[in-house]
């Protein structure tokens, strides 16, 4: 079994290769980590958003627990954000799109993609 810090060390090095966000869920804990790039703009964080609540969708869940870990390129941590998402947050359209995109998830895991 893979310790969360050791997850948490694997997601760094990936950021480190290609400089995006990486994320990765313990569902037993209804918990979304989510290893965010230093630079963060208005766009960013709404695809951040959305895409936690994708998970919290496909788990069937109206709730759901994000930590947003910032680290500098010296792999120092910056900036630590713990959130909570409720469906109940969401307008009508913004659901739509998160349903949509746990959709796809969904779709890209059961075919191997």
């Amino acid at each position: 079994m893979t310790s969360v810090a050791g997850l948490i060390d694997e997601a760094k090095t990936m950021q480190c290769v290609d400089g995006k966000d990486k994320m990765f869920t313990l569902q037993d804990l209804g918990l979304t980590i989510v290893l965010c790039m230093p630079h963060v703009d208005a766009l960013r964080e709404i695809s951040r958003r959305n895409n936690v609540a994708a998970i919290m969708y496909i788990q069937g869940r109206s709730s759901w627990h994000t930590l947003h870990l910032t680290y500098n390129n010296a792999g120092i941590l910056m900036d630590a954000k713990e959130l909570t998402l409720r469906q109940s947050e969401f307008s009508v359209p913004d659901w739509k799109l998160v349903v949509n995109l746990g959709d796809r998830l969904m779709e890209r895991r059961t075919h191997g993609n």
